[in-house]
């Protein structure tokens, strides 16, 4: 798999068109779909860009090792399942909230708050 393959796997793994992706990249949508066909090479900085604003493991995204995502210390989710005596499912769940883009989070959050206020 090319970096451009992992940049799409990786933008259908997020669940966003190329238009979203460009947007909260601050790019348009077909320097995306150049990227993605190969007729743009990514740069440096828009790689760099892209692993800091989606939690995206640099050298997975460069070079196709490791997995796609950063995970969240495993000390520190010990340490909360511990502490707060969570089961399995609530450790899942924290997990993964914390792989969401802030984006998504924010939706997320906004849904909570309008199911908790019932």
């Amino acid at each position: 798999m090319d970096i451009k393959d992992r940049l799409r796997a990786l933008r259908k793994a997020l669940n966003l068109n190329q238009t979203e992706f460009a947007h909260e990249l601050g790019v348009t949508r077909s320097a995306i779909a150049s990227i993605e066909t190969g007729a743009r090479i990514l740069t440096e900085q828009m790689l760099r860009s892209i692993c800091l604003k989606y939690k995206v493991n640099y050298f997975w995204l460069r070079d196709g090792k490791g997995e796609m995502f950063e995970h969240v210390p495993d000390d520190m989710l010990d340490q909360l399942v511990s502490e707060y005596n969570l089961t399995d499912l609530d450790r899942k769940i924290i997990s993964a909230y914390l792989l969401l883009p802030e984006e998504k989070r924010t939706v997320f959050r906004e849904f909570l708050n309008t199911v908790m206020k019932d």
